[in-house]
């Protein structure tokens, strides 16, 4: 099989760029709909019964990602019956994670209500929707580990049409639903549209990719499960780590602040909740390939292309949070309401924080990759033994600001961490890491900039200046960090070439 890694990470982003913008689509139409037919004391709960329901998915003891690393670099070496094996020792162990995850969250059902302050009818009907989602989130664990498998071997187009399908099937059936009054049920069932598509996708894709005569490699290994034990019980706490840093703001707010502060907080970040959708699908879309690139006989490029693959995830990072600076306050009071509107500090926090934590995000994955994967789980547990009580301290001190603050402070040195091991671990056969100029650090800084400039001084409540202030951000903010930054000539020259060929037809 010919191995395509930029063809394979390219269809990753696309295919999770147009979820990502479905579900953006999606959160457009229905929450205003959700708001009027459920309420915002209830949706606020759902909202933080919904980060509980993520953080027990995290439960997989980061077993996904270890098939990626271990398939990946199997391919890598050329041992695809090595990659096979590891594919079946890992489906072995996660549909074992999948039925007591599964049950789990069904256990924990009946405490949510009270979790939340709700009482009576709203209280039981919160429980029945989390217990159904939680059912299907179980199917999605499973699912999990054929995604995995399939970016692991750089075979990514299938999987991310479903995907794609999935999302658009969960959207029609909660927008119906909702409008037909059926309240709580109509997210609920969205869910559980989305998690049965791509599990019924995922079974197909397995079994096809096993018919060429690989089935017969298809079987468990006890030196793999013993290698999966000795590493997994620390891939797990990471993960957890991961999940109370990141899924439980909402229920921190809801619990130690109230339910209608945690509406506000997770409506305030929903557009760069979006473009952290967007954004982080490059550390997703490169995590198999660099795992393959690391046992590959070009594993000298390694750093260069951890350079590549930073500044483009920091260039376009930064885009985003200076455009959802700019229209944040606009977009709140014309699309929700005013009184949801958080306030500049709480939007400008958030643009921070969207950085730092998702760079140190970043540069922990991609140490991952390169083979580590039990010290950078650790990085993770560590992290979060920090910031989880740095999160609710800062927020019952300063409120909602509270939140991001904390992900800022204890993101930014955990990165530094982070890059710093992946200089060790590869400094010894690989290029040196590239520089990045003081030019560069100004025109990034520059955009940042204005974004919060926007912020604080301009609000217009017009559809239409929402759409011209973030579209302009983007277009100028993109030009001047495009043409500034030599790493990102790979970016650059496509998009070139792009354009000469639209100027070309339309002058003809």
């Amino acid at each position: 099989m010919k191995i395509s890694r930029r063809y394979a990470a390219l269809t990753t982003l696309i295919g999770s760029s147009a979820n990502t913008f479905i579900v953006s689509i999606q959160a457009v139409v229905l929450i205003p709909l959700y708001l009027h037919a459920i309420g915002p004391h209830l949706y606020g709960a759902w909202l933080a019964s919904g980060d509980i329901l993520v953080w027990l998915q995290t439960f997989d003891l980061g077993l996904p990602n270890l098939m990626i690393q271990r398939i990946g670099a199997a391919y890598g070496r050329g041992e695809s019956r090595v990659a096979i094996e590891y594919f079946a020792t890992g489906m072995l162990v996660m549909t074992a994670i999948a039925s007591l995850i599964g049950t789990s969250a069904v256990a924990v059902s009946p405490y949510i209500s009270s979790l939340m302050g709700l009482t009576g009818a709203e209280a039981k009907l919160l429980q029945n929707c989390f217990t159904v989602s939680a059912i299907t989130a179980a199917l999605n664990l499973f699912s999990n580990g054929i995604v995995g498998f399939s970016r692991g071997i750089q075979d990514t187009k299938f999987l991310n049409s479903i995907t794609v399908v999935a999302s658009i099937l969960g959207f029609g059936v909660s927008l119906f639903l909702v409008l037909a009054g059926a309240g709580l049920w109509a997210v609920a069932f969205g869910h559980v549209t989305r998690n049965v598509t791509v599990f019924v996708g995922c079974i197909f894709f397995a079994i096809s990719s096993l018919r060429s005569g690989l089935y017969r490699y298809f079987c468990p290994r006890r030196e793999m499960l013993h290698e999966f034990s000795t590493i997994l019980p620390v891939t797990a706490l990471g993960g957890i780590g991961y999940a109370l840093m990141n899924q439980s703001e909402s229920a921190v707010v809801a619990i130690f602040l109230k339910p209608e502060l945690a509406t506000i907080l997770t409506l305030n970040r929903k557009v760069i909740e979006v473009g952290r959708g967007l954004i982080d699908i490059i550390a997703f879309a490169t995590y198999g390939g660099f795992a393959h690139l690391i046992a590959s006989d070009q594993r000298h490029r390694v750093l260069h292309v951890h350079a590549e693959v930073t500044a483009l995830r920091l260039s376009l990072a930064i885009l985003a949070a200076s455009a959802y600076m700019a229209i944040n306050h606009s977009l709140i009071n014309v699309w929700i309401g005013s009184s949801e509107y958080g306030g500049p500090l709480l939007t400008i926090l958030i643009a921070l924080q969207f950085l730092v934590v998702g760079g140190s995000f970043l540069m922990n994955y991609l140490y991952r990759a390169l083979g580590p994967v039990m010290q950078g789980s650790i990085a993770l547990l560590a992290e979060s033994v920090v910031r989880v009580p740095l999160m609710i301290g800062l927020v019952k001190w300063l409120g909602l600001p509270g939140i991001p603050l904390a992900g800022i402070i204890t993101g930014g040195f955990f990165m530094i961490l982070a890059y710093r091991w992946t200089i060790r671990e590869v400094s010894q056969f690989s290029d040196p890491y590239p520089r990045t100029s003081i030019h560069v650090w100004c025109a990034r800084i520059a955009v940042f900039f204005v974004g919060m400039l926007i912020c604080v001084f301009v609000q217009w409540n017009s559809w239409i200046f929402v759409g011209f202030a973030g579209s302009s951000v983007l277009a100028f903010g993109g030009a001047i960090l495009l043409s500034s930054d030599p790493l990102l000539n790979s970016v650059r020259e496509p998009l070139l070439s792009f354009f000469a060929k639209v100027r070309a037809l339309v002058v003809r």
